[in-house]
């Protein structure tokens, strides 16, 4: 970990600072976070989303698991398939964003996403269907974090950028807060409606995306 964080931190020395553009209007925090809320604030959504899947299924899931006789091999099989296939599809997912449009991509995902975890509940008591479904579940939403900032730096005019970052950083921060402490009290129903936390998140996300729209603020 000591060589990834110096060789990440040579690298970002060798990058130049890059200065938000001036505002127009001028703004207080305040003014520029509610600017950010109002232009786009649906785009915080997937940090949230992310930040939530991501803390409740490696805080939760192994509890989950073991009271419902499966492994803690198999569980981390599980949560290491999510991971790997989030990597894997990185790339292609951002290519086809930058072809198709960041949002049009992350509504895909996340219906994807959201059928997957639908299909887990019918599948909670067959370790080889949950293990395809959680490769499919990270496919599709390994991405969404990345894809839903590229998604905010399209809808935000250059000037609110540090404040979207900042706010989008909060959102993830308050999903894998509330994710853990969701997923606890989720844990004690029948195993059969598990998975529908996640279904729900995600569609809920998913609706979002498909009837949010951006305002145009002049900032």
């Amino acid at each position: 970990m000591i060589v990834f964080c110096l060789a990440s931190l040579f690298l970002i020395f060798k990058v130049d600072n890059e200065y938000p553009e001036a505002e127009k209007v001028k703004t207080d925090s305040k003014g520029r976070i509610r600017l950010v809320l109002i232009g786009g604030g649906y785009t915080l959504l997937p940090a949230f989303t992310y930040g939530f899947l991501e803390a409740s299924l490696n805080a939760n899931l192994p509890i989950f698991t073991v009271r419902n006789d499966i492994g803690l091999t198999q569980t981390s099989t599980l949560i290491t398939t999510f991971i790997v296939a989030s990597i894997i599809v990185q790339l292609p997912l951002g290519r086809l964003a930058d072809h198709f449009g960041k949002k049009r991509i992350l509504q895909i995902v996340l219906t994807l996403g959201t059928l997957v975890f639908a299909v887990a509940n019918l599948a909670v008591d067959h370790y080889a269907w949950l293990l395809v479904l959680f490769a499919l579940a990270g496919a599709g939403l390994g991405s969404t974090y990345s894809l839903g900032l590229a998604h905010m730096t399209e809808v935000l005019p250059r000037s609110l950028l540090p404040t979207g970052n900042m706010l989008y950083s909060i959102s993830f921060s308050v999903g894998s807060i509330s994710g853990p402490m969701i997923g606890a009290f989720w844990i004690a129903l029948p195993k059969e409606v598990y998975f529908l936390m996640y279904t729900l998140i995600l569609g809920i996300l998913a609706v979002s995306l498909f009837t949010a729209k951006a305002k145009p603020i002049d900032a």
